[in-house]
């Protein structure tokens, strides 16, 4: 893929997210919750569709349908479901649970946790993407913003637009980056001066390939320089 079909796809990505979350109406039936903060305990069971606003939302419990948020913090913990799509806009995004469908998310830190699992695509924009080790996307990952950190698993492609990408999980179709080099990293980690922001790991500008990669397709990329990829 060449870079300026890198740059499309960041750009209707993002524009998708503000679109989906900034207008998009309920379906028929659903179910809507607001406050502080919002919680779905381990147990509860939410049969339609729910739309959460809310400074603080943790799903522990099940979403029959999609679950579409706009918050603060926003996490699905272990044990929380949902069955269907999970959309989501928030200074923090964190999947530790199950999304049996597409995710398409924003804001300034998304995490996938070790134990995160997710059935189908996965759509993001951020300032920074944590795909853990033991993590799992069942589809296709496509990424735009300031940088992404993959350790865990990918059954279909890995496309990003960022300024940094460490790769070191397996991604079972092909890898098409356009990625930035090292001058391009700030020199400090502008989250930091976020209030109650989650850690955010520290990443090398440009595109690094760590010694456990696996790429089952092609690999391609277009960065100022050359890459230095592992023999295996």
């Amino acid at each position: 893929m060449r870079k300026h079909k890198i740059f499309q796809l960041a750009f209707i990505l993002t524009i998708a997210i503000v679109i989906m979350l900034g207008v998009a109406n309920p379906a028929a039936a659903y179910e809507t919750r607001t406050g502080e903060v919002v919680v779905i305990e381990a147990g509860e069971v939410v049969d339609d569709d729910l739309y959460i606003t809310a400074a603080t939302v943790i799903l522990r419990g099940t979403v029959k349908g999609d679950l579409v948020v706009m918050g603060g913090e926003i996490s699905i913990e272990p044990g929380g479901v949902v069955e269907e799509d999970f959309m989501a806009g928030g200074q923090s995004v964190k999947i530790a649970g199950t999304v049996l469908d597409d995710v398409r998310i924003g804001g300034a830190v998304l995490t996938v946790t070790d134990s995160g699992i997710i059935g189908d695509d996965f759509l993001a924009a951020g300032y920074s993407l944590d795909l853990a080790p033991g993590s799992s996307i069942g589809g296709d990952v496509v990424y735009a913003g300031g940088q992404i950190q993959h350790e865990g698993m990918i059954d279909g492609d890995l496309l990003a637009a960022t300024g940094a990408l460490a790769l070191n999980g397996h991604v079972v179709g092909d890898v098409d980056a356009q990625v930035g080099d090292a001058t391009d990293a700030p020199p400090f980690n502008p989250m930091q001066f976020i209030p109650n922001m989650p850690p955010v790991p520290t990443i090398p500008g440009g595109f690094t390939v760590g010694s456990n990669a696996q790429v089952g397709g092609d690999l391609s990329y277009t960065s100022a320089i050359e890459v230095d990829i592992p023999p295996n």
